[in-house]
């Protein structure tokens, strides 16, 4: 079992009473006040990992574009250097994919779960709420379904809309959007103008061939 414990918060970004205001939202979640946490606010980074040799855990939050384009990856999608997506060990990214909040998740050197869906609670303060996993036999029909719609859109010449699935595969709304969700967060489908489509695979790299020595020109007088 985890244990708490205390946390150093280097907010760089709001000015501190609206700091103050966002931490106090996020214990009354939780059912605490600011002093029941073992919370510090720190505003000199360096300087306190030199003075006592400190082995630092960065949580970096950053903001995503609103549309990264058809091939784009999450971490793609992060703001300013691409430095940013390539220094991370673990990443995870928040966006909302049609009327649901996924939360998926990179990291540097192993497995990654399934995206998480989220929802926003209101009581007792505004928070995010991690939504219940699905039974295995749900899981397992979520897969079936999407299965079954990379092979409608395989078989269809033209993407196909919501409505077009609906009729094609006849299943409730709330399924077969958790079902496009999944495939679009694995990379399997990408949306377009007329609805969904099969994503095309990535271009391969076209050899260059090597540079040939230019001929020689004749003398004349030979």
């Amino acid at each position: 079992m985890s244990q708490p414990g205390p946390v150093l918060l280097y907010g760089a970004e709001d000015a501190p009473a609206d700091l103050r205001a966002r931490l106090a939202a996020i214990a009354a979640a939780r059912g605490l006040g600011l002093g029941d946490l073992d919370l510090g606010l720190i505003v000199a980074l360096r300087a306190l990992q030199r003075a006592y040799q400190l082995a630092l855990a960065l949580v970096l939050i950053h903001h995503l574009r609103k549309y990264v384009g058809a091939r784009g990856a999450d971490g793609q999608a992060l703001r300013g250097s691409g430095d940013l997506h390539a220094r991370g060990d673990s990443n995870l990214y928040l966006r909302r994919r049609d009327c649901q909040l996924v939360l998926s998740i990179e990291h540097r050197a192993a497995p990654v779960p399934l995206p998480c869906w989220l929802e926003l609670a209101t009581d007792p303060a505004p928070h995010l709420r991690v939504l219940a996993p699905e039974p295995a036999a749900d899981l397992q029909a979520a897969a079936d379904l999407a299965d079954q719609i990379v092979t409608a859109l395989a078989a269809a010449p033209a993407p196909l809309s919501r409505d077009d699935l609906r009729a094609a595969l006849r299943t409730r709304n709330a399924t077969r959007g958790n079902a496009l969700i999944r495939l679009r967060a694995a990379g399997r489908i990408e949306r377009c103008a007329g609805g969904f489509r099969l994503r095309p695979p990535a271009p391969s790299a076209i050899p260059v061939p090597a540079p040939t020595a230019a001929p020689r020109e004749r003398n004349a007088a030979s």
